[in-house]
């Protein structure tokens, strides 16, 4: 998807203003965590707290996209998901952007779990962090079941924004987002 798609698919629900300064289009993997990195810290005017959270929130979004998304056989039957990640940055703020094909089935929990964290304090979010890693160990599991969204919503100190639009009947197109203040 080129980066006019991105203004597409992103202005559905919000209004794009801003310039997109980070944009990639492709399998996610390591490589890509890489990439994302690398920009971000070259980005010498972004103040240290704001390259932190970006990058960490950047990596939670690659992360539920490549757990959750839609695999897609590319080459030398290995399964990959690809999909869109974006930065775009306003006068105040930056968004930060994922694009990509889900299961239908999927999107009643992830709006769920969203809704819910939405309606959180910073403090209920922490502990509820807290609780998902805690009980995760105590049964020797991964964390998962949310944890990565928890700490998207902690670090932004925002608002979890999402949107789907149906492809056919078993798979859809989940725009994600979250903004995080310039000011920290």
């Amino acid at each position: 998807m080129s980066a006019n798609t991105i203004s597409t698919f992103y202005t559905i629900s919000t209004p794009l203003k801003g310039d997109i300064l980070f944009n990639y289009k492709g399998v996610i993997n390591q490589i890509v965590a890489i990439e994302m990195y690398d920009f971000i810290v070259r980005s010498t005017q972004i103040n240290p707290t704001v390259k932190y959270k970006l990058y960490a929130i950047m990596i939670e979004m690659a992360d539920n996209m490549r757990l959750h998304g839609v695999k897609n056989n590319l080459l030398n039957d290995i399964e990959d998901v690809s999909g869109v990640l974006a930065i775009i940055e306003e006068e105040e703020c930056f968004h930060l952007i994922s694009i990509n094909e889900i299961e239908a089935a999927a999107i009643e929990h992830f709006t769920r779990n969203c809704q819910q964290i939405n309606s959180l304090s910073h403090e209920a979010l922490r502990n509820q962090k807290t609780t998902r890693l805690f009980e995760a160990n105590r049964k020797h599991e991964k964390a998962g079941a949310g944890v990565g969204l928890l700490q998207i919503a902690l670090l932004s100190d925002n608002i979890l924004n999402f949107d789907y639009r149906n492809i056919n009947q078993e798979l859809g197109v989940l725009i994600f987002s979250v903004q995080i203040s310039k000011e920290t």
